[in-house]
């Protein structure tokens, strides 16, 4: 599982991607700000699915399935998956019926599951805490160079 996390300056954005099963990551300073560190990270993703952001589950959704395409089971509870085909590619969005709030997101390509996140804990409307965007520490980071 890789985490992305970044923190504006007043110039650039600095972000960072890491592995936690290997506790390595790398770094990387943007003199212009981009969204893509807010999406999955994943390289090559059809521009319909490229729009999806972390926190931003419900707006896309709204635009692209504003219905469940069926229920599935997961343990002992049911979803309502939201289902977004772009080409090769698809993302599912599984939801406690009712609550508006994701539980699961899976990305496919060419139907071969290839992400697949869990939410334990989803908010939206909190205030800025940049507390939260602190690289962790116990983590070899590497320079992966600037980037526009």
């Amino acid at each position: 599982m890789a985490f992305t996390g970044s923190s504006s300056m007043p110039t650039r954005i600095f972000g960072w991607s890491i592995s936690t099963m290997e506790l390595a990551g790398t770094s990387s300073i943007r003199a212009r700000p981009s969204t893509s560190w807010r999406r999955f990270g994943i390289q090559g993703v059809a521009p319909k699915i490229a729009g999806l952001e972390f926190g931003c589950e419900a707006d896309f959704l709204a635009a692209n399935a504003p219905t469940p395409s069926r229920s599935e089971q997961v343990g002992a509870s049911r979803f309502d998956v939201y289902r977004v085909v772009n080409g090769a590619d698809a993302v599912e969005i599984l939801e406690r019926p009712g609550t508006g709030t994701p539980s699961f997101a899976r990305y496919y390509q060419q139907d071969k599951l290839i992400l697949a996140l869990r939410y334990d804990l989803y908010a939206t409307g909190l205030p800025m805490d940049p507390s939260l965007f602190v690289r962790p520490s116990g983590v070899r980071y590497t320079e992966a160079g600037a980037s526009n």
